[in-house]
């Protein structure tokens, strides 16, 4: 497993703790003494099971990297939607390389699996960042140019990437 991977999975190991420590009983007819179910159980050891592979680690890590990518790149746009398409201000800067370290971390993960891939991935996925940012700076300053060129450039991204 390379450092990359180990990352990955350190990562997804401590979401999972986060999350099992932060969950709770939902079922008021219970109490903290009770114990599981056999099914419970049965499944628990199931899917702790299905995930001690290489392949779940990356896919559960980059389904982490994309969910977080939604949150950050919303976060930007909104940034830069406040600060009136200013991107060279602070706040807009800050949220933008937050996603853009989101971005990194994504290329690493598919190069974990496919090493060719990384720079040409990242070049594209940075791409559709600037195409999302154009058209929602388009929509909020009524700018239909830019929103027709950021479409047009969203159609070519989609086909360029698939």
């Amino acid at each position: 497993m390379n450092r990359t991977s180990l990352r990955l999975a350190a990562v997804v190991g401590g979401l999972a703790l986060v999350t099992t420590a932060c969950g709770s009983n939902t079922d008021t007819d219970t109490d903290a003494t009770d114990t599981p179910s056999s099914a419970a159980t049965s499944a628990a050891a199931v899917g702790a099971a299905g995930t001690k592979t290489d392949a779940a680690a990356l896919r559960a890590g980059l389904t982490y990297l994309l969910e977080e990518h939604v949150y950050l790149a919303g976060i930007a746009i909104s940034q830069a939607v406040k600060d009136g398409g200013d991107l060279t201000k602070p706040g807009t800067k800050a949220a933008v390389a937050a996603l853009d370290t989101n971005s990194v971390a994504l290329s690493k993960a598919v190069a974990s699996a496919y090493p060719d891939a990384e720079k040409p991935f990242l070049d594209s996925w940075r791409s559709h960042i600037g195409f999302f940012v154009d058209y929602t700076l388009g929509k909020a300053t009524k700018d239909d140019a830019k929103v027709t060129k950021a479409k047009a450039d969203l159609d070519g991204y989609r086909t360029s990437f698939g």
